[in-house]
């Protein structure tokens, strides 16, 4: 399915001109564009009650961090961290060397551990982060592109399915990442899990992903949703349902936009039960 950025503004515009409100030129009063922007954002929020999620591009970076390297307290071997975790007090399961699930959270590898393993703590592991761990990473509903920066020069990454990670018989071998798989668990509301193949060997290099992440509000004129190009439409007749009560648009203009705007609505949702809820009116547009 195409995809289609269109920015916030050239939206509300769409949608004033099925109102038959903006005729010429591409300026809005402050007044007619603040109340775009509200609609717009109502019909974000109207759409995520939906469970229809709209987007907005980003790129982010997040510098691969060591894993984390202890001493095993039983045998004072050196180990590392495969998967970040929470040593729990309650529990020493995941003591690296003796604990029930260790082999789950360290591999018995490295040389630069100096202290002892301890409970209360937390591990890292650089070939498994969360989006949490990324700066500007909430939000992020799904990867498109990942690379990796390496003495100034990129180098892509393979995004890989679940069975694909899961079919790699030694996943913990050490070199530069060409494999990520991201684990987007089931809800678009918690973090993403990243697990890279191999691990990287040094930690002076910088992971980029090309992300989608949740459009909660636009607030600026560069802010816009990217969605499927097939939506543009009935995103706008939708908006235009949503203002032409505020407007004060003629009755019978306004209902055929509104029941072309709930066949849009059902379109998009894939819902047949839907409804669409508006703001009171503020007054007449200005022309």
């Amino acid at each position: 399915m195409s995809r289609l950025t269109t920015q916030r503004d050239d939206l509300i515009i769409r949608a004033y001109k099925l109102l038959g409100l903006k005729q010429w030129g591409n300026d809005l009063y402050p007044e007619d564009l603040e109340d775009g922007i509200e609609c717009l954002n109502d019909l974000i929020n109207l759409l995520q009650e939906y469970g229809v999620y709209l987007w907005r591009g980003a790129t982010v970076s997040y510098p691969m961090t060591a894993s984390s390297q202890r001493l095993g307290v039983t045998d004072g071997l050196n180990y590392t961290c495969r998967k970040s975790h929470l040593a729990a007090a309650a529990t020493a399961d995941t003591e690296p060397g003796a604990g029930a699930n260790w082999q789950e959270f360290w591999i018995q590898d490295g040389e630069d551990a100096t202290i002892d393993w301890t409970i209360t703590t937390i591990y890292t592991s650089i070939g498994d982060f969360s989006s949490s761990d990324i700066t500007d990473g909430d939000s992020i509903i799904l990867v498109d592109r990942a690379w990796l920066r390496v003495d100034g020069k990129d180098r892509s990454i393979r995004l890989i399915s679940k069975k694909e990670f899961q079919d790699i018989e030694t996943k913990y071998s050490e070199g530069d990442i060409t494999h990520l798989y991201v684990d987007y668990g089931q809800s678009q509301t918690t973090y993403l899990n990243f697990h890279t193949y191999p691990y990287l060997d040094d930690t002076d290099k910088l992971l980029f992903l090309e992300v989608q992440k949740a459009a909660d509000k636009l607030t600026a004129a560069s802010d816009y949703p990217e969605i499927p190009s097939s939506w543009i439409i009935p995103m706008a007749y939708l908006l235009a349902s949503l203002l032409g009560d505020i407007k004060q648009v003629n009755p019978t203009r306004l209902d055929g936009i509104k029941r072309d705007a709930t066949g849009f609505l059902k379109f998009i949702t894939g819902k047949t039960k839907t409804k669409i809820k508006g703001r009171r009116k503020k007054g007449a547009m200005r022309l």
